[in-house]
């Protein structure tokens, strides 16, 4: 809960599963943010592909999910 676009980058929209699993790897890599844009510290070390690929996954369906899916996730 919280304001959009308050604590990240605005992602609505925006990338593949693949782009979004280099971006969690990564994001101040130059391909997505560089290093003077991003404050988002890069997850390459901390989770493991399957980790960093799921979460992109999530990412993804999110764009296309209903408030039924939404609510259907129960409370997280």
């Amino acid at each position: 809960e919280g304001v959009a676009g308050a604590s990240g980058p605005a992602l609505a929209g925006l990338g593949s599963r693949e782009f979004y699993t280099s971006f969690i790897s990564n994001p101040k890599s130059a391909l997505h943010m560089g290093t003077d844009k991003s404050e988002m510290p890069r997850f390459d070390r901390e989770l493991t592909i399957v980790e960093r690929d799921a979460l992109a996954e999530y990412l993804v369906w999110l764009r296309t999910a209903t408030e039924q899916d939404l609510r259907a996730l129960g409370s997280l």
